[in-house]
């Protein structure tokens, strides 16, 4: 039996440290957390203000960053950066896990600013 969903969702875990973000290392954790979608769920579009790493579980779906449409499917990461309207919507029965993080201020040093550096313009890279 087919579990009931809740406006396109079948399950959502997610915790927030907005307020008061964990620090691992140089890196602050803003949220973290798993979303099951019905097919033809679509999120609420939003100012993306954290770094995040998408993995996408099972299924098919899209992610979009200033309205441009990226298709996802099983085993695929998506990366958003700050500051980018970002939308994602399933095609299909979709499930993926996600983290929200920013990197500390003062941590910038040499290796910190390459990587901060990757998470602002991942898709120069695809």
């Amino acid at each position: 039996m087919k579990p009931p969903s809740l406006n396109g969702i079948r399950s959502r875990y997610e915790k927030q440290f907005i307020g008061k973000p964990d620090r691992i290392g140089n890196y602050l954790i803003h949220q973290i957390g798993e979303q099951d979608c019905e097919p033809g769920y679509r999120c609420d579009p939003h100012v993306q203000w954290c770094y995040e790493i998408s993995y996408v579980i099972s299924g098919e779906g899209m992610t979009s960053i200033d309205g441009k449409e990226y298709e996802v499917h099983e085993g695929d990461l998506f990366i958003t950066p700050v500051g980018v309207q970002h939308e994602v919507f399933s095609n299909h029965h979709f499930r993926y896990m996600f983290i929200g993080f920013s990197i500390c201020n003062g941590a910038l040093n040499d290796d910190t600013r390459l990587i901060d550096s990757f998470y602002q313009a991942p898709l120069s890279i695809l």
